[in-house]
């Protein structure tokens, strides 16, 4: 059992996780999603400091303590191009 303090960043907030990293991501995106209500299927989870995405395989051992959560609802939709000049 490691147990690990995150602290996560979410809407302007702050939030502090302890996690144990021998119970799995899943659990992780739950505890995440009691804090937040951001559904788990709807979690983008970035190292805060590297914008490096964490994903259900990556070591939350090695990672930075400072996360940052975002919404899939929330992320910036990519605009369509207006360009009329055919």
């Amino acid at each position: 059992m490691v147990a690990r303090k995150f602290q996560v960043l979410h809407n302007y907030s702050n939030y502090d996780l302890e996690y144990d990293t021998d119970d799995g991501f899943e659990v992780f995106q739950f505890q995440l999603f009691s804090l937040t209500f951001v559904p788990p299927d709807q979690q983008k989870i970035y190292v805060d400091e590297d914008d490096i995405l964490v994903a259900t395989d990556s070591d939350l051992l090695a990672i930075s303590d400072k996360l940052r959560l975002i919404s899939i609802e929330d992320e910036p939709q990519p605009q369509p191009s207006t360009d009329l000049s055919l």
